[in-house]
């Protein structure tokens, strides 16, 4: 009884009918839209905060497999070396190359993940628009520079593969050569006249 006379009180004050109950409705619904504003705002923090760590560590992989990629071409390059190794190195080195590309279009996701989150909490700003752009072109500057890393290893690992093919053809020449020598040296020694000059 004294809930329905509560009630019937805020109807006479309000002049509207069941204002009582329009009323606690409309402050469930002002509760769950601060609620979920809440949530989306703590998804927003921690998507942000997961995206600069997770970008922190992929900088550190990319420069792990920028050192890496660095000590095989200088064996790559290094003429003291054989050849064998040489090529080894370089076929090493786009094992490493294809590694740090995964590494930078994964940190270039991130990126672009943060810009986007960032933009879907603060539609048409236009920094936050600035920053996707940003982000994406990043991306595209990554896979421009990969392309490069992978030019630049498939043209030396034709010039190996040429300089590999001298070598040997070199090397096939000394050899016959060395073999012509040694049988004209053994022919020199030959006593009889005739037959040293026709085997010579």
């Amino acid at each position: 009884a004294a809930k329905k006379f509560g009630k019937e009180v805020v109807d006479v004050f309000t002049g509207v009918n069941n204002s009582a109950d329009k009323i606690a409705e409309a402050a469930v619904k002002v509760a769950d839209y601060t609620k979920e504003t809440w949530n989306a705002a703590e998804a927003q923090t921690q998507l942000q905060n997961s995206a600069k760590l997770a970008a922190a560590q992929l900088q550190g992989l990319v420069e792990k497999y920028d050192r890496q990629a660095e000590l095989q071409r200088q064996i790559r390059d290094d003429e003291t070396k054989s050849i064998d190794e040489r090529i080894a190195a370089n076929n090493k080195l786009g094992d490493v190359l294809k590694e740090q590309q995964k590494a930078m279009l994964a940190l270039a996701g991130k990126k672009i993940a943060a810009a986007q989150a960032d933009l879907n909490a603060n539609a048409g700003n236009v920094d936050m628009q600035v920053a996707l752009t940003n982000a994406i072109n990043e991306r595209a500057a990554v896979l421009a520079q990969i392309a490069g890393f992978e030019s630049e290893q498939k043209m030396n690992s034709n010039a190996l593969t040429r300089e590999q093919i001298a070598l040997a053809k070199t090397q096939s020449e000394n050899d016959a050569k060395a073999a012509f020598e040694k049988e004209k040296l053994a022919a020199s020694f030959i006593e009889n006249e005739l037959l040293r000059n026709q085997t010579l």
